[in-house]
């Protein structure tokens, strides 16, 4: 009944030092303090960034570590396990020879420890990896560990994970990549499911689409009654309306918002294809498309006369990067559109769609 948290402090008893180091706080259930543990490093900071507890009680702290002063090139995942009392029992870092971000760890129902994170390759083309690895929570040893790899994503990252009943691990987060001009910061939310093993089961990528977009990405989920997936996130809008909004989507078993992705939307014969979600629409129009090879173009919705209604940004589509679009249709005119998707060598798909 009571309660915990992890973050950072410079606070030690060494007055001259400033360096960071990770704390576990405890406090009884009426909201009363109980005890504070700091866990600190040889001249390193650490931050700590998430936790969870076991049915024994014990804790594992999830954060990062790296020399002070090195900034984040050669940050490391960092796991420390605690008994309940917030003692100490091993601490362990993981990860790459560069950069690393913040990691989100959780106790699995066999008593080990999932941690998925971001890798930063920050001096490679391919900029970083999203990253799960199943850890022995006994000692800290790697059971196995996968990456997300993508020739066109710069950073990524995974926010939360879920275990299912059977087993398999879902992970939301964000792909960044650069757009088509090559500059950074097109967001892309993403979902990924494993087998309990760590072998990829799918990957699916959702962004906010207008000419200027620059996407969103997911920081929490859940799972629904009938299998599927609910996530909550920020979305980022276009110029016309330049807050964060908070986003909201559900999908189904399969992380289909668009239904039967999982089948594919390519017709026979064909090289590219798309789908759209909900026809007729309302406030949002989703439209997932995949190509048998690398492309790029551009949505557009045009209305009853054939003008533009709606410019979506230029987009890159291979086998391995399908995206579904979302588009805010809430401001258009009722009636009858047609959405057209143009590749840049002329490849025109178009479907018919009925704004109610």
């Amino acid at each position: 009944g009571g309660f915990a948290l992890t973050g950072f402090t410079d606070h030690f008893q060494q007055a001259s030092t400033n360096y960071d180091c990770q704390f576990l706080i405890k406090f009884k259930a009426e909201g009363q303090f109980e005890w504070v543990q700091k866990y600190i490093g040889n001249n390193e900071r650490i931050f700590g960034i998430s936790l969870d507890q076991f049915e024994n009680g014990n804790f594992v702290l999830g954060g990062s570590i790296n020399p002070n002063g090195n900034g984040d090139f050669d940050r490391d995942h960092l796991v420390i396990l605690t008994d309940l009392l917030g003692n100490e029992i091993w601490r362990e870092q993981y990860g790459d020879v560069e950069g690393e971000g913040d990691p989100s760890v959780q106790f699995l129902s066999d008593g080990n420890i999932l941690l998925v994170g971001p890798i930063s390759k920050i001096t490679s083309p391919v900029a970083g990896h999203n990253f799960l690895t199943k850890i022995n929570s006994e000692n800290g040893d790697v059971l196995w560990e996968y990456r997300f790899l993508s020739l066109s994503a710069t950073i990524r990252s995974l926010y939360t994970s879920l275990e299912l009943d059977d087993g398999s691990l879902v992970a939301a987060g964000l792909i960044e990549r650069p757009d088509s001009s090559g500059t950074f910061g097109v967001h892309h939310g993403m979902i990924c499911k494993l087998t309990s093993e760590g072998d990829s089961l799918w990957v699916r990528k959702y962004a906010w689409d207008d000419e200027n977009f620059i996407g969103g990405f997911f920081r929490d989920m859940t799972t629904t009654p009938e299998g599927g997936f609910i996530c909550t996130g920020t979305a980022y809008w276009s110029e016309d309306h330049p807050s964060q909004d908070t986003w909201v989507m559900k999908v189904d078993e399969y992380g289909c918002l668009v239904p039967g992705c999982h089948v594919g939307v390519i017709e026979k014969d064909q090289n590219l294809g798309f789908e759209l979600y909900p026809n007729p629409a309302h406030d949002v129009l989703s439209a997932y498309i995949e190509s048998k090879k690398a492309i790029s173009g551009r949505f557009t919705l045009y209305n009853g006369s054939g003008q533009a209604a709606l410019i979506g940004s230029k987009v890159l589509v291979s086998p391995h990067e399908s995206v579904t679009h979302l588009f805010d249709v809430a401001h258009l005119p009722r009636g009858f559109y047609v959405l057209r998707f143009t590749t840049d060598n002329g490849q025109v798909i178009s479907k018919k769609v009925v704004l109610n």
